[in-house]
């Protein structure tokens, strides 16, 4: 970790003759080494539908953590039928050792190359197609990024599915075939750190730092991809594109975004993992289109405790109680630890 804190320390030297003092600029030009691959990460074979709990026993071994991988799926699993954890989900468990973590969209190659390269490794969500690249076959998966090789075009990633590289310390990816996997996740990544550094990954991430820049980031690439030949055909440049609308609070535009994304088309898993369309049919008073939405995914995938979680708000919010706190209790049951459906049942029952 030491050569680590070295290696960061100098990039962050770089970073700062480039950047603004006032306003760190969001690609700064810097010297990076021509390739970089990260130790430390602890390599781990999945068990059935757990790279979620994989990728975040990975990353968080660099920190440090002793646990084991089954102590992480009861963690992050505890029910069997859970089918997805948020990345938020992983946050809060860092922060419980510790550590502090940042979620941020919009990631491009050239940050997961410099954040590798100051010793942070990345934790990314990306699309993955069991058997061949068709829509029924699509699913998420998660992946550590531990450097990359400019001259190959490639990132180095630690995957739980498909094995760590020759050497044991990174497979290859494309840059090309990654970012295509990556875009139908908005790009998103996962950083941990000790709160000690917090100061030197602001300077390293720059305006993505900022919760309201980075949304404005995402809107602004969202945009991009959708006038691109690979991306502009595709649902997910719209979901993502209503995703950064949400946060910046544009409600009507991002529901005509979710809308225009359904009307393509997303891969039935979709809502298994990107919960955009439930929060921004909420937030503009579609109930009845939370409620179908959810019936859709529960139809195929009773586990989902995020499906009752919005169903329970719909059914608030209609003013329908008792349908609300039996999704509620749902939720809890599937997943002991949610939050969000803890607190919402709280304040539904007074209890």
């Amino acid at each position: 970790m030491q050569s680590n804190r070295c290696l960061l320390m100098m990039v962050l030297a770089a970073l700062l003759l480039v950047a603004s003092p006032l306003r760190a600029q969001t690609e700064p030009v810097e010297a990076l080494p021509e390739a970089v691959q990260l130790t430390g990460l602890k390599p781990t074979w999945q068990q059935y539908n757990r790279c979620s709990a994989a990728a975040f026993f990975m990353l968080i071994s660099y920190y440090g953590w002793q646990g084991s991988y089954s102590d992480m799926i009861s963690a992050l699993n505890p029910h069997p039928d859970d089918v997805n954890v948020r990345l938020e989900e992983m946050v809060a468990l860092a922060e419980q050792q510790g550590l502090a973590g940042i979620i941020r969209t919009a990631g491009t190659i050239t940050l997961l190359k410099r954040l590798t390269a100051a010793g942070f490794p990345v934790l990314v969500e990306t699309a993955y197609y069991e058997g061949a690249p068709i829509p029924k076959n699509w699913m998420s998966h998660n992946r550590v990024i531990t450097g990359y090789d400019e001259a190959a075009g490639a990132l180095y990633a630690f995957d739980s599915l498909l094995g760590f590289g020759a050497d044991g310390r990174g497979r290859p990816l494309d840059y090309l075939e990654f970012d295509a996997e990556w875009h139908h996740f908005n790009r998103n990544y996962l950083i941990l750190y000790w709160p000690a550094d917090a100061v030197l990954l602001q300077a390293l991430l720059g305006d993505h730092w900022d919760a309201e820049r980075n949304a404005e980031a995402t809107l602004a690439q969202a945009d991009r991809d959708l006038t691109s030949p690979d991306y502009a055909n595709s649902p997910f440049s719209l979901l993502n594109r209503s995703a950064a609308l949400l946060a910046l609070g544009r409600l009507d535009e991002a529901a005509q975004a979710v809308d225009a994304a359904q009307t393509i088309g997303l891969p039935w898993r979709s809502l298994w993992y990107r919960f955009e369309p439930f929060e921004i049919y909420l937030q503009v008073g579609r109930y009845e289109d939370v409620i179908a939405l959810a019936r859709q995914v529960l139809a195929t995938t009773p586990g989902a405790e995020e499906i009752y979680y919005y169903a329970g708000r719909a059914y608030e919010a209609l003013g329908d109680p008792a349908k609300a706190e039996a999704n509620y209790r749902a939720a809890i049951q599937r997943n002991k630890y949610y939050a969000e459906a803890i607190s919402a049942l709280a304040a539904l029952t007074g209890g």
